[in-house]
């Protein structure tokens, strides 16, 4: 069998179909063969979140049953270094990188065996088109490596609008299986068999992993999705207003859970794209937040590298110490969380004592223009970034527009910042969003009344435009609800949404951790209910976004800010409400506290209830609240607060 993944329409759909149609041309029996025999898979605009290059053109990978041959048309040599005779070339299997370039002729030269591209966006430069995708061969190699699959990956460009092109690791258009397996093979050296040269990229096993990876499943939208990408490209007056006001160089949206602020920003970016092929760097400090994005983004098709444009997306930790390792502060890139704010320190006493200029900002940018060069640059969750990251990003990016996407009270990583310092009045635009557009009504109305009992002033409107929404208290374990749960599969099928679009919110009591690897008690409970999921307290899932409509999604309550479910259920809120309250009040009371004769009761009663309110504004139309303790101090005050609306609360 031989298929393509992806969506139609794009110049890389087009020459993954021309690989196809050459591998059929040569080898007919492909097509009709059962995996089992011969299997080839070709993703088209692949993404694969968390490496150094995130886009990859095509993805090849394939195997034969038996030994497929191919005729040579460049010198090949073996891994002695010796040429290969002219006999026939064998192949077993093979996993490739490929690159596709549209430009024409007089867009493209060549240096010795080196491609360079010419490029338009932000002037006209020279791009090294084949270090391009040696590098994607590297990033899709250490992409494998994580799912602990040894392969030996081949690369090659593919030059659609040209009709000769002299470099040996490149085709033109209408290539056929010779000169394509020709190009993959003579810049890589071979094996032998049976004195004959050999293309074998590894092992039986390690190609069958391959072809199970999740870049070869589909990604297919659901309902959410689609509705999430047209909210994206439909009319929205902030927006319109934003972009409208280019005068100004610094932009803040304000609004609490559930008002539209990671949507407006990625409208902005999208229609900055679709405009001006602008490229906005989109940061956040949440890794699920950033896999949601990536997501939406992947089903848009959107790109993400400095030559086409589009939206890139980061969280700020990351794209930080990217920024220490080329100011020369690290001896590698691996994150160290607890080194992290005194690297930021350091390059503040950089910046401040001059070590640091702006022309030498910008000539790592211009040397790095795949992770630094920017037209936008935007900041999710704004509120909760550290003083020393914002003013490093303001002084890296000075002379780009910056908007910053404001939670007001939804603190998770300290006090709160003032993104405003230090910039001119007149440079600055303020946006207010209040009314609630996720959750339907009655989500938004029970959410609210938490809020007024522990006082903390949440300024929202209801969307009368979205009636109903129900709320479930669930008053034990989840292990005891199988029927329960199926129940509201059922009841997503039966709304056209899908698995994905259930959200499990989990406390850090719910995380194991056996032999390095994380995972949820309730994930595999879920399991153990034959489901499959997306357990996003695993570091390493959440590198990758969901690719399969099927995979339920958990994540920690400390992940799930700005991600959204049509279902969302909050495993043991009441244990994750006391672990925020005891976590405050530990702390004691601050100076400006004491002198306004506040207790610290209240005060770490006001912090958890901050905290719970990020996963209350998560659902759209569902809420399962489960409380292992009802009589318990926080299970006490949500009942007492979910008897008042017995219109639309439920008990099991």
């Amino acid at each position: 069998m031989i298929e393509i993944i992806g969506f139609k329409g794009s110049a890389e759909y087009s020459a993954a179909e021309q690989i196809k149609d050459a591998i059929i041309s040569q080898w007919p029996d492909v097509e009709y063969s059962s995996e089992d025999e011969d299997n080839i898979k070709i993703a088209a605009n692949t993404k694969i979140s968390g490496y150094q290059v995130q886009d990859i053109d095509i993805v090849l990978c394939g195997k034969f049953s038996k030994p497929k041959q191919f005729k040579p048309l460049k010198v090949m040599k073996n891994i002695r270094g010796d040429k290969v005779s002219t006999k026939p070339i064998m192949i077993t299997n093979f996993v490739v990188a490929i690159e596709v370039k549209e430009q024409s002729n007089d867009s493209v030269k060549f240096v010795n065996d080196q491609i360079y591209v010419k490029y338009t966006r932000g002037g006209i430069k020279w791009k090294d088109a084949t270090d391009q995708n040696v590098k994607q061969l590297h990033s899709l190699n250490s992409y494998f490596e994580d799912q602990n699959t040894d392969l030996f990956l081949r690369r090659c460009l593919i030059f659609p609008s040209l009709s000769h092109i002299p470099a040996p690791s490149a085709l033109v258009a209408n290539f056929d299986v010779n000169q394509f397996f020709s190009a993959i093979g003579s810049i890589s050296p071979l094996k032998m068999l049976g004195g004959h040269g050999l293309i074998e990229s590894g092992t039986e096993t390690n190609i069958n992993r391959a072809l199970s990876a999740p870049i070869f499943k589909m990604l297919i939208p659901t309902d959410i999705d689609r509705k999430r990408m047209d909210r994206l490209t439909g009319k929205n007056l902030v927006v319109d207003k934003i972009l409208a006001e280019k005068d100004k160089k610094f932009s803040l949206i304000s609004g609490y859970g559930g008002t539209g602020k990671t949507v407006a920003l990625l409208k902005i970016a999208n229609k900055s794209y679709q405009d001006k092929r602008s490229r906005t760097l989109f940061l956040t400090y949440n890794h699920a937040l950033a896999s949601d994005v990536k997501r939406l983004m992947s089903l848009m098709n959107m790109p993400t590298n400095s030559d086409d444009g589009g939206i890139a997306v980061e969280t700020s930790m990351s794209f930080m110490y990217r920024w220490f390792s080329k100011l020369n502060l690290l001896e590698d890139e691996n994150l160290n969380f607890e080194a992290y704010h005194k690297l930021c320190e350091e390059v503040l006493d950089m910046i401040t004592g001059k070590a640091i200029t702006h022309d030498d900002i910008e000539e790592i940018i211009k040397k790095n223009n795949d992770y630094f060069d920017f037209d936008q640059i935007f900041v999710d969750e704004g509120q909760d970034w550290p003083l020393n990251e914002t003013l490093i990003l303001k002084y890296v990016y000075q002379n780009k527009t910056i908007v910053v996407a404001d939670g007001i009270d939804q603190l998770t990583r300290g006090g709160k910042v003032n993104w405003l310092e230090g910039i001119d009045k007149k440079d600055i635009g303020f946006y207010p969003l209040k009314k609630c557009l996720r959750m339907k009504r009655n989500l938004s109305i029970f959410a609210k009344e938490i809020s007024d009992d522990a006082d903390l002033g949440w300024d929202i409107e209801t969307n009368d435009n979205a009636p109903g929404g129900k709320i479930i208290i669930t008053k034990d374990d989840y292990k005891n609800h199988k029927n329960f749960h199926n129940q509201l599969v059922e009841e997503l099928k039966t709304s056209k949404n899908e698995k994905v679009d259930m959200l499990f919110c989990v406390p850090p009591s719910n995380v194991l951790k056996v032999d390095e690897t994380y995972s949820s008690q309730i994930g595999i409970l879920l399991q153990s209910w034959n489901n499959d999921i997306w357990d996003g307290v695993n570091p390493n899932a959440r590198m990758d976004f969901v690719r399969n409509a099927n995979n339920l999604r958990v994540v920690q309550y400390a992940s799930c800010r700005g991600l959204e479910g049509w279902t969302v259920i909050l495993e043991a809120f009441d244990t994750f409400l006391e672990l925020k309250y005891n976590e405050r009040f530990e702390r004691g009371l601050n100076e400006e506290e004491i002198s306004s004769f506040q207790n610290i009761e209240d005060v770490s009663m006001k912090y958890a209830f901050r905290w719970g309110l990020i996963p209350l504004t998560r659902p759209i139309n569902t809420l399962v609240i489960n409380l292992l303790d009802k009589d318990s101090l926080f299970g006490k005050k949500i009942m007492n607060i979910a008897h008042q609306y017995e219109d639309f609360v439920e008990y099991i």
